[in-house]
């Protein structure tokens, strides 16, 4: 099984970050299957200044490589999507380094509310604007993250 391949656990976070020059970037993709919602979070700074955008929506897709949600999108080797005046084309590696807390035998008896892998030498590469000002990014190093279970701890 892929690390962000989805689990189809009630509460699943898919999310990636990166510090770039005058930008930090994060962008949450977050089903909470039981409340029939998704969520795609924004959360940014640009030289010291910062801000959180949500798009929410009722319905969204996944598959084995690929989860989508109000028009964003994010595979195994791209993030593409747009909320409020942000805007993002990125392509992405995972890395090698991966952190994997739990376990084998403990994943199968699933005691805690929530499972989590990482990859904390994800490197990104593309483009993000934010209003009219457009960030090239070039190898930028940052984080992937997959979460998921009944509910947050």
């Amino acid at each position: 099984m892929d690390d962000f391949e989805t689990r189809g656990a009630p509460l699943e976070y898919w999310f990636f970050k990166f510090n770039h020059e005058r930008l930090a970037f994060l962008v949450d993709f977050i089903i909470r299957r039981h409340q029939h919602q998704a969520e795609v979070r924004l959360s940014l700074w640009v030289r010291g200044t910062g801000r959180v955008e949500h798009a929410f929506s009722s319905s969204w897709r996944t598959n084995r490589t690929t989860v989508a949600i109000a028009g964003c999108e994010l595979g195994p080797q791209a993030s593409r999507g747009a909320v409020a005046d942000i805007e993002w084309h990125l392509d992405h590696a995972a890395g090698s380094a991966r952190i994997d807390p739990a376990p084998w035998p403990l994943k199968l008896l699933r005691p805690l509310d929530m499972q989590l892998l990482s990859r904390p030498q994800a490197r990104f590469q593309g483009s993000v604007r934010v209003g009219e000002e457009r960030f090239a990014v070039s190898n930028a190093t940052g984080l992937f993250c997959h979460y998921w279970g009944a509910r947050l701890p």
